[in-house]
Order: C-alpha cells, then structure tokens, then sequence
C-alpha cells in the first residue's frame, strides 16, 4: 500500500482516511516464520497539521502462534500496533542524509507496509508464557514439566564447590 502524499503535504488542514489489506501472510522475526490470523484491516489516517508535514497514524491488530519461552508449546498471541509518524515533505528542506529518511518513505511516496511492518517489529513480545507458572522442559530429557516430572536429577552443583564433589561421593 503505498501512498502519495504530495495533495496533503500542499493543503493544510486536509485529512485522509484509508481501509486497507495488510499484504503480508506471514512475518519473520529473529529468523522464525509466524503465520498471521485473524488480521483487521489497517486503518490509516493522514492529516496536514502544517504545510510540508504530514502525521500519519495508523491501527493494525491479529493474531499469532508464539512459541512459550519455557516449555515451547504454541500459544496464540493477539498483537496490536498503533504506530504514528510525521513525514516532512522533501521539497523545502535542506540536504537531509540518507539514513535520516526512513525505509518506508520514497520521496512523496508513503508505504504503509514497511511503515507497520517496520513499527510491528518493535512491538514484538519478548517472552511468553503459556502459563503464569510454567514449569518449563527437563534440560536433561526434554520432557515438557507442566505435563508431569520426568524423574531425572536436574540438580546443577555450584562450581565454587566442584573440587568438593571429588572429595565426597553423594548416593
């Protein structure tokens, strides 16, 4: 979805709203590929506040499968972007550098992909959990814990004592 901007950078005062489609089926983040559900229509709204600035708001929201960050089990994520920015218009300004312009603006051109996709990538959860007191995996055996203990001895001894252990043996 990309956008001219020209007819809103020139009239001040002037607003446009869009419905759209997100184009995107699926995103990768940190090399994992997630599927996405129940996506809304983006709702975009541009607006004039003064001549050669545009402020751009828009609302994206759906769901995902993320894995738990314990026990890895798929937990279905509902996430919501709200992102806004003010896009100067290129023409009055001075040089500006090129790692000033953000990927999303081309000139007069405005895409509203990049431009969620880029601010859908800053909001992406850290950690979840399927389960406030997920138990986690045995990092012996693998076995998920929230389904049962597996009976192997996942006691880790500290290293300021490892020489002691040569010492005594523990049945």
């Amino acid at each position: 979805m990309k956008y001219n901007l020209t007819d809103i950078w020139e009239n001040t005062g002037r607003v446009a709203e869009y419905d759209a489609d997100f184009s995107f089926e699926e995103l990768e983040v940190l090399g994992e590929k997630y599927k996405i559900l129940n996506p809304s229509k983006v709702k975009l709204s541009i607006s004039n506040e003064d001549r050669g600035k545009a402020y751009i708001k828009a609302r994206f929201s759906f769901e995902t499968e993320i894995p738990c960050s314990r026990c890895l089990k798929p937990v279905m994520t509902g996430i919501e972007v709200s992102p806004e920015f003010m896009a100067i218009s290129p023409e009055p300004q001075e040089e500006i550098l090129d790692d000033e312009i953000p990927d999303f603006m081309e000139k007069y051109l405005f895409d509203a992909d990049k431009f969620i996709l880029s601010e859908l990538l800053l909001e992406w959860p850290s950690k979840i959990l399927c389960k406030d007191d997920c138990a986690g995996i045995c990092h012996v055996c693998g076995s998920n814990l929230n389904e049962g203990e597996c009976g192997c001895n996942r006691i880790v001894p500290n290293p300021a004592f490892a020489a002691l252990s040569d010492l005594i043996k523990f049945d």
